[in-house]
C-alpha cells in the first residue's frame, strides 16, 4: 500500500535504527564492568585510561587478565604521548602563513607580464562598453 502511514505493516514502531557509527558499539562495549585478577572491577573506559596514563608516566603497561606487566618500547611511548595529546588538545593544526611580513600577496605580482598587459587590455575593453 503506496503512501501508508508509518507502522501500518504489523511494524508499530517503524524500521529500528542500524547501529553504524563505530564510536556507538565502542562506547556501549567500553561501559561493562570487567574484572581484574586482583577482584577489581572496573569500567572498559577506566580500565584504557589507566593504562594510557600508566603507559606515560611508567612506561610499563599491565594487561586485565593476567595481571602480567610489561615495559614499553620507547617508540610506544612516544605514540602514546602522541595520541593522548591528539585526542585530548585536538589535532596540531597546520597552518602557514602566505603573506610577505605580515601582508597579504597581492596576486597580480604573481603573475607573467604577458599575464597582466593581457588583463590590462580586458580591463580597458570592459571600461570603452
Amino acid at each position: 500500500m503506496a503512501g501508508a502511514p508509518k507502522g501500518s505493516h504489523n511494524n508499530p514502531n517503524g524500521r529500528p535504527k542500524k547501529e553504524r557509527a563505530l564510536t556507538d558499539l565502542l562506547v556501549k562495549e567500553l561501559s561493562h564492568t570487567t574484572e581484574l585478577p586482583d577482584g577489581t572491577k572496573i569500567s572498559g573506559k577506566k580500565l584504557i585510561a589507566r593504562n594510557i596514563v600508566n603507559a606515560i608516566t611508567t612506561g610499563r603497561i599491565k594487561f586485565p587478565k593476567d595481571g602480567e606487566e610489561s615495559v614499553i618500547s620507547i617508540k610506544d611511548w612516544i605514540d602514546f604521548v602522541k595520541w593522548l595529546y591528539t585526542h585530548v588538545d585536538g589535532q596540531a593544526k597546520s597552518e602557514f602563513d602566505v603573506t610577505s611580513a605580515g601582508e597579504k600577496i597581492n596576486p597580480y605580482m604573481a603573475m607573467e607580464a604577458s599575464e597582466l598587459i593581457e588583463l590590462a587590455k580586458k580591463i580597458a575593453d570592459a571600461s570603452k562598453e
